[in-house]
C-alpha cells in the first residue's frame, strides 16, 4: 500500500521474529549501548523543560552494537521493501543508498515523543538521508500511530509492519502517544553515498 509517498508493506516479518527482537532489546538493555530518553525535568540555562530539551520519554540501543546477526536481518527485509518502494518511484534508483542504522526503540504507556519533526534536522549527519524505514514490533488499536500532518494520514502500529517515506519536511510526522501498552519499533535511515561505502 502506498500514499503520498508513504509505503506500507504488511507482514514482512513475523510474530516470532518480532518477540525475539523485543527479548534482546530487554535482555542487553543494560549495556553501555542503552540510551533512555531524558525524564522528568531538566534545567537548561534559566528554563525547566519537561522532559528534557527534546521532550523524550523512551529508551533506545543501536543494535548494530548489541545484535548484529539480528540487525543484519532487519535491514535485509527492509531493504526488499525499499526494493518495491524503489518500483514505485524509479527516481530514487538514480541515487546510491544504503541503511547503516538499526535502532530498537522502547516507548512505555505516557512516554515517547510526540513533537512534530521530520528526519532533516539541520545538521550535517541528517543530510545523508533520503528516506526513513520503520518496522513496528507491536501491534496497538486506538493509540500509539504513527501521524503524518501534511499528508493527513495516521497509520495504526501493526506487528511485522514496514514503513518507509522521504526524511524530508514535506513528512513531518510524529508518533502519537500510547496509554494500555509499551510500544516497541525498529528504526533508521537510508542515506546517500557516493564511491564505495562513503557517505555524503
Amino acid at each position: 500500500m502506498e500514499k503520498d509517498f508513504v509505503g506500507i508493506y504488511h507482514q514482512v516479518v513475523s510474530d516470532v521474529f518480532c518477540d525475539h527482537i523485543i527479548d534482546k532489546f530487554e535482555r542487553v538493555s543494560n549495556t553501555t549501548f542503552y540510551q533512555e530518553g531524558k525524564t522528568g525535568f531538566e534545567l537548561d540555562g534559566e528554563n525547566v523543560t519537561p522532559g528534557g530539551a527534546l521532550g523524550r520519554r523512551d529508551r533506545a540501543l543501536f543494535f548494530e552494537h548489541v545484535a548484529k546477526a539480528e540487525a543484519e536481518q532487519i535491514h535485509n527485509q527492509v531493504g526488499k521493501c525499499m526494493d518495491e518502494y524503489i518500483k514505485r518511484y524509479p527516481g530514487l534508483a538514480n541515487f546510491n543508498l544504503a541503511s547503516y542504522f538499526c535502532k530498537v526503540q522502547r516507548t512505555d504507556p505516557k512516554g515517547g515523543f510526540h513533537h512534530w519533526h521530520s528526519e532533516h534536522n539541520g545538521d550535517m549527519w541528517s543530510m545523508r538521508r533520503i528516506g526513513v524505514w520503520m518496522l513496528y514490533l507491536t501491534d496497538h488499536e486506538g493509540e500509539g500511530e504513527t501521524e503524518f500532518i501534511e499528508q493527513g494520514l495516521r497509520i495504526t502500529p501493526t506487528k511485522g509492519t514496514v514503513v518507509i517515506w522521504p526524511a524530508g519536511f514535506t513528512h513531518t510526522h510524529r508518533g502519537n502517544p500510547v496509554y494500555e501498552k509499551t510500544k516497541y519499533i525498529a528504526t533508521g535511515w537510508f542515506e546517500q553515498q557516493i564511491g564505495e561505502g562513503v557517505l555524503l
